[in-house]
């Protein structure tokens, strides 16, 4: 298994994004090592009309395919 990191940014108001995500990738089987709230944050530009995110970091072990398949269930939670 491999180390991987992974930052996703959310809504400043979206506090349970750490915890769903966690869940996510325990379900898949993920062994995650580290998490960290960066706190709120500027963008560079805005997005969606956001100004402003929340950045949270994972570092995790898991296997190339567990990746992807994490990778797919982050694309369908963010439509």
């Amino acid at each position: 298994m491999k180390k991987y990191e992974l930052t996703i940014l959310v809504t400043k108001d979206n506090k349970e994004a750490e915890t769903s995500t966690s869940a996510m990738m325990k379900g898949l089987g993920i062994k995650k090592i580290k998490t960290s709230s960066w706190g709120v944050k500027p963008l560079a530009y805005p997005i969606k009309k956001h100004i402003e995110a929340l950045y949270i970091y994972f570092e995790f072990e898991a296997d190339s395919k567990t990746v992807k398949e994490l990778e797919n269930k982050l694309k369908m939670q963010e439509s």
